[in-house]
């Protein structure tokens, strides 16, 4: 008899966990469903650069209907950790999805040549896309008199040796101190960053002419920056990033 009860505990058991786990399963399915924004990137150039895939989740299967790879799809299994890797009904590739930043990629032969499609999540549907637009276009209304601009560059951008994707430069002014002996010393400094978000803002001190209408970046071995008031042009390459935009001013200085 006591050999039937612990055999019936085993199998209650069994049964919770593995409820909880396909729930677990199904919840992290469905957050991962949505538009993901991204490059791919490999070592030949390739017909497209950017773009974005929708990841539809079934139960605990995501399916990508459009992609450079053809379709495909993956089931999910939650884990504690905060990097998941699945397995794709496509043999060769790799995917790894890390949770916190809703980030995911896709590793996978295209002719031949192996292609890496990094992405991070944008949003969930038409309608999630609209309320995140109107949230961005309400924070940047209340913060829109604190913040000063050098200026909003529109070109093109690439980054490693991918083709070009047009993008808006924003060239934000930052205040910054250092003390020099009794002296309290104000530097010049810039916030360089991608409306489309393409890549992560990334700061430099900068070097004004006598003029004021040449900047360039001061002291930045990794980054040549040039941006021309006279002829409203913005150029920089970001050697350790991989980027190099070449852009025309859309929105001027703010004084």
């Amino acid at each position: 008899m006591n050999k039937l009860y612990i055999l019936l505990f085993i199998m209650f058991s069994t049964q919770i966990n593995v409820s909880a786990q396909k729930k677990a399963d199904l919840k992290l399915a469905s957050s991962i469903e949505g538009y993901y924004s991204g490059f791919y990137i490999s070592k030949k150039k390739i017909e497209k650069n950017s773009a974005t895939l929708f990841l539809k989740s079934d139960k605990e299967v995501i399916k990508v209907n459009e992609s450079i790879f053809g379709p495909f799809q993956f089931k999910v299994k939650y884990a504690d950790t905060d990097t998941l890797f699945f397995i794709s009904s496509i043999k060769e590739m790799k995917i790894k999805y890390i949770k916190s930043s809703k980030r995911i990629t896709f590793i996978s032969l295209v002719d031949n040549q192996t292609v890496n499609f990094n992405a991070k999540y944008s949003h969930k549907d038409d309608a999630d896309l609209k309320n995140k637009i109107l949230e961005n276009e309400a924070k940047l209304a209340s913060k829109k008199e604190s913040i000063k601009y050098y200026g909003k560059f529109y070109g093109t951008l690439k980054i490693e040796d991918g083709i070009g994707s047009l993008d808006t430069i924003i060239v934000t002014q930052v205040n910054k101190k250092h003390i020099d002996g009794n002296l309290i010393i104000q530097d010049k400094y810039a916030m360089i960053s991608s409306y489309n978000n393409n890549f992560k803002p990334f700061e430099t001190p900068l070097k004004i002419t006598n003029s004021g209408l040449l900047i360039l970046a001061n002291n930045n071995a990794d980054l040549t920056f040039r941006l021309n008031y006279d002829n409203k042009t913005l150029y920089f390459v970001h050697k350790a990033n991989g980027l190099r935009f070449e852009g025309i001013e859309v929105e001027g200085q703010t004084k």
